[in-house]
């Protein structure tokens, strides 16, 4: 979703430099070869070079940890909600442990 607007921003930035080019102050002129390299390099280096990295290095599943933490406190509010219905089978459940913690089950 960020895509276009960086793509957007690249390409006012060079449309400028370009501009700059062509005027008779050599301080613009230059000013506008540095900003050509930089927008490219970082162009290259925000659409290749960082996805590659993030896609090699990031987590494969990256919302797995909030999404069981999310589980494990709305199973004990709904445990506290209704004590009545707990009962020894939810206790001793293979989801649990003794102590009523529940257990991080990772399946790939």
């Amino acid at each position: 979703s960020m895509g276009p607007s960086i793509l957007a921003a690249a390409f006012t930035t060079m449309a400028s430099a370009a501009i700059m080019l062509f005027t008779v102050i050599t301080f613009f002129q230059k000013f506008a070869i540095i900003l050509f390299y930089t927008v490219i390099q970082a162009t290259i280096g925000s659409f290749v070079v960082y996805l590659t990295l993030s896609e090699t290095f990031g987590p494969a599943r990256p919302t797995y940890t909030i999404d069981w933490i999310t589980g494990a406190v709305r199973s004990r509010l709904e445990r506290r909600s209704s004590p009545a219905e707990a009962s020894k089978e939810d206790v001793d459940d293979d989801d649990e442990s003794r102590d009523g913690t529940e257990r991080l089950h990772y399946e790939p």
